[in-house]
């Protein structure tokens, strides 16, 4: 259970993360907290703060998990609106800005272990979303979508071992005999893999990727390598992984077929240390003049936007009514759509692989002027917030393009080097995977 305190008096003008801490205590004893759940927002825990713009204390408390000993452990937040300052039994964890991506602190050194508490740690959390800052995005208040405040995705802790897979990015090489064809003529599987070791010893293994059929019940290809993780060091590993083309049906709105890609990390005495899977599939965007091709074949595309906000909810929609809402709009013979405007719930993405939807995200980088457009301050923003998504999504097989700004005066002259250094920044960072 989470509960809650507005400071609607704005008693907390300058809060700063490590000095605070000798304040936490009297906070939590002696202000007004009331229950209320997470995720959610905090303008529709009551009326009268329906327009309150300003900061919010979230607390709870939870048990130590069993078997966190000699392990990572972190918090995952999968999105604050819009700063978020953290501490957890007394202690500054850090500070995350961004009010719509994933972001994690690392807890494991402020953890408590001793199992005889009903409640080992208690974790506070400042969400701040007043206006008036020059390098928060979006920038103006003329949006066309409400500046929730809140701990509005879903809140875990996360569990790791020291040593192990840390990310892997997935790609396809899909080659067709002409132009025209249904068939490709070559399939290969693409995979770069990121291992981390936090020990004081080298650790000699290997890193193995197998693909499945849809089921799970059939190893189609594999493959894996040597490795070796320095002590209190990091790895990576990059495959290339033939696939015989007559066994994978290609992914499209009307197949959406999935394949299951696994990742195993082996020590030297053939024990699983780590193993982490990805629902993947196999398709092919291209751009050929001014027509979009799928698979080969060209595709008309037919969408909208969509924002992510309820009566109820608001920005904290349930997964499932994402889901209904993505059904609805296959249903009416809807194929792509764009995220409005800034990245979306993670559990959006899964269901737009499994039902077959096209999907464009994008960054909030919304009526921007020309001197917004100009700040160095804006830049970095909008760059963090396209890696932050980035990171998060590379993945999925429904993504197609990313945006990376609506609606901002490009007529400017600066409206030209803002976009310029945007569209650089992204296509080496997704490597041209992406539209």
């Amino acid at each position: 259970m989470w509960s809650f305190f507005a400071d609607t008096r704005n008693e907390f003008k300058n809060v700063d993360g490590a000095a605070f801490e000798n304040k936490l205590d009297d906070l939590v004893r002696t202000r007004p907290w009331k229950k209320c759940i997470v995720p959610s927002v905090t303008n529709l825990h009551e009326k009268a703060l329906f327009r309150f713009f300003g900061k919010v204390f979230y607390k709870t408390s939870f048990k130590t998990p069993a078997g966190a000993r000699d392990h990572l452990v972190s918090i995952k937040f999968g999105g604050v609106n819009y700063r978020a300052t953290a501490w957890l039994n007394g202690k500054f964890l850090g500070q995350h800005e961004n009010g719509y991506t994933e972001f994690s602190f690392d807890v494991t050194a402020f953890l408590n272990h001793d199992s005889s508490r009903v409640e080992d740690n208690q974790l506070v959390v400042l969400v701040d979303n007043s206006w008036g800052h020059d390098d928060w995005l979006p920038w103006t208040r003329k949006v066309d979508w409400f500046n929730y405040n809140g701990i509005h995705r879903s809140v875990k802790l996360v569990v790791k071992p020291l040593v192990r897979i840390s990310d892997y990015s997935i790609r396809s090489v899909i080659v067709f005999p002409d132009a025209g064809a249904a068939t490709p003529s070559r399939i290969n599987l693409l995979a770069r893999v990121e291992l981390e070791n936090r020990t004081p010893a080298n650790v000699p293994g290997a890193i193995q990727v197998e693909l499945a059929g849809p089921a799970g019940e059939k190893t189609i290809a594999s493959a894996i390598e040597m490795v070796t993780i320095v002590a209190n060091g990091k790895a990576e590993q990059d495959f290339e992984v033939a696939i015989d083309p007559s066994a994978i049906a290609l992914w499209s709105p009307d197949t959406p077929v999935l394949y299951r890609v696994t990742f195993r990390l082996i020590d030297g005495g053939g024990n699983k240390v780590d193993e982490r899977s990805w629902k993947w599939g196999f398709k092919k965007f291209e751009i050929r003049g001014e027509q979009f091709y799928l698979n080969n074949q060209r595709f008309v595309m037919c969408g909208t936007n969509r924002h992510e906000d309820h009566p109820d909810f608001g920005l904290a929609l349930p997964d499932a009514i994402q889901y209904q809402d993505l059904v609805k709009m296959k249903n009416a013979n809807i194929n792509c759509f764009r995220g409005s405007h800034y990245p979306v719930g993670k559990a959006l993405l899964d269901y737009c692989d499994e039902l077959g939807l096209l999907f464009i995200e994008e960054i909030p980088a919304y009526q921007l002027d020309g001197g917004m457009m100009a700040n160095p301050a804006i830049i970095a923003t909008a760059k963090r917030y396209f890696d932050e998504m980035h990171d998060r999504d590379k993945n999925h097989v429904c993504l197609v393009a990313w945006s990376m700004s609506n609606e901002c005066q490009t007529g400017t002259k600066e409206a030209l080097g803002f976009h310029e250094a945007l569209y650089k920044h992204a296509r080496e960072k997704d490597g041209g995977e992406r539209l």
